[in-house]
């Protein structure tokens, strides 16, 4: 029972019994090469602090007693994972007891004035519930939030042209699945695709969210270093060139210190974050799925963007979890758009009630 709860620090919570009865199987030193540092009684009636990075490997007698402490610990958990495990059956009516004391389960919340979102949290919703045995995620003292929004609420975004280096790319060649087509690129015969992984490849990593005018430094940067491991000084006029060109269109105030215009717009979910966090997202626009408890603060947040998301909201998501150290956001969305495909998409959603409207009479004056 201890290997299935995996590697990492683990503690071990028995009864009187149970206790007995693994101390007549293993002596501590053979537990503690378990990686089992810490052992405790559930019926000790001792307060215990909150100690999340451990593993619980719970073994106790399924009495009614003991159901109820573990009801308990449930509702109230000390660590992080447990792991439950009884010396003998348990009642269908138990189980049920325990399944319902366990209250860490997912909170969702969906956009108000968006049909599509409400269909979309109702059946994640049912979804859950009805396969709960196939979403035991890892319990937290915060119970994590799935909020779900409309690609409507923001048609803005993804109409904008984009300044930084993974953004650049999707608009101008488009991203698929971490591969970039250079079929279209005229003058390339050589190279007909490339691949853009984070994983593998440090200069996109580093430079994912960089601007425009900061790559071609940062490219000039690169070259000089191959050049001196080479031992060679042989000048690259290209990049040069293209160092050059770049700093004439870095368009900027003439003002020290003001960012490039271009990029000074903020996505509408950097706001949206900013008031979860707050606690002013109002529950009157953004309410709570039937059946999920109102939380008073977020630690975990899955943000899911019906009808696609955008590069710049991948960065506004980035730059909002470097400055909240407590909180994790997670966004995903039902495509990844460009200006193109979601022009594309809003023609196609149109295409049918724009043909259904009457001709209007016109007349030339």
């Amino acid at each position: 029972m201890i290997r299935v709860a995996g590697p990492g620090m683990k503690v071990l919570l028995m009864d009187k019994d149970t206790t007995s009865i693994v101390s007549c199987v293993y002596a501590q030193s053979e537990i503690m090469q378990r990686e089992v540092y810490l052992f405790e009684r559930i019926d000790s009636g001792a307060p215990r602090e909150p100690i999340k990075h451990l593993k619980c490997v719970a073994f106790v007698r399924p009495t009614p007693d003991n159901v109820e402490l573990l009801a308990q610990e449930l509702r109230s958990p000390r660590y992080g994972q447990y792991y439950i495990y009884l010396s003998n059956v348990i009642s269908k009516t138990d189980v049920k007891v325990l399944a319902e004391a366990d209250e860490q389960e997912t909170t969702i919340r969906y956009q108000n004035s968006s049909e599509a979102a409400k269909r979309v949290a109702d059946g994640i919703k049912q979804l859950l519930t009805k396969e709960s045995g196939l979403f035991e995620f890892r319990r937290t003292e915060v119970q994590p939030l799935l909020l779900i929004l409309d690609r409507r609420e923001d048609a803005i975004t993804p109409l904008l042209n984009q300044w930084t280096y993974q953004a650049m790319v999707h608009e101008l060649l488009g991203i698929q699945n971490n591969r970039v087509s250079l079929e279209t690129v005229p003058g390339n015969n050589d190279m007909k695709e490339v691949v853009l992984s984070a994983v593998q490849d440090e200069f996109y990593a580093a430079n994912l969210y960089s601007n425009f005018g900061e790559i071609g430094q940062n490219i000039k940067e690169l070259m000089d270093e191959f050049q001196k491991k080479a031992k060679t000084h042989q000048k690259v006029e290209s990049i040069a060139d293209m160092k050059a060109a770049i700093s004439e269109l870095a368009i900027k105030d003439t003002s020290p210190g003001v960012e490039n215009i271009y990029t000074q717009h903020q996505a509408y979910l950097s706001e949206l974050l900013d008031s979860l966090v707050k606690g002013r997202l109002r529950d009157q626009s953004y309410p709570y799925v039937t059946g999920c408890q109102p939380v008073t603060r977020v630690q975990d947040v899955v943000v899911f963007v019906v009808g696609g998301i955008t590069y710049e909201e991948s960065l506004a998501v980035q730059n909002f979890n470097r400055s909240n150290a407590s909180v994790r956001v997670l966004l995903g969305g039902t495509s990844i758009h460009n200006g193109r495909s979601f022009i594309e998409e809003v023609v196609a959603a149109t295409h049918g009630v724009l043909r259904s409207q009457p001709p209007r009479n016109t007349s030339i004056m």
